[in-house]
């Protein structure tokens, strides 16, 4: 029986969900971490060749400081998955399973019936065989 919350999810619904919203959040920031390594590469070679009041300059560093307020604002985001997805991308959550499931006992004790069974006449060919050998 699972543990159901106030909010009618199932706690291991909610483990599910934080797991794979967790993942995405830290894919989506290391993508974001990615591009503004790029960015600052890039204005670092752009100060070198073009100088600081070049407008590629310029655009790159809005470009850092726009991928800055990105991860802040995803840093500092709840747990809404449609704040950090890409266009395109969907994501389902869990849901609960309506339909109880408990083991199979008949099923079981079949399975058990059968093995035992089979240990059992395997342990007496093999005692038969040990006791032709000593005769």
């Amino acid at each position: 029986m699972a543990l159901i919350s106030a909010s009618g999810e199932s706690i291991g619904e909610k483990i599910a969900n934080s797991l794979v919203i967790g993942h995405l959040r830290g894919e989506r920031l290391r993508e974001l971490t990615e591009q503004r390594g790029t960015a600052k590469r890039e204005l670092v070679n752009l100060s070198e060749t073009l100088g600081e009041l070049h407008p590629k300059y310029v655009l790159t560093q809005a470009r850092i400081e726009h991928l800055d307020g990105e991860i802040a604002a995803l840093s500092k985001s709840d747990a809404d998955p449609a704040g950090f997805q890409l266009p395109g991308q969907h994501i389902t959550l869990a849901e609960p399973i309506m339909v109880p499931t408990s083991p199979k006992r008949f099923a079981l004790l079949i399975l058990g019936f059968g093995v035992s069974l089979g240990l059992g006449i395997l342990s007496a060919l093999l005692a038969d065989r040990l006791s032709n050998r000593f005769r």
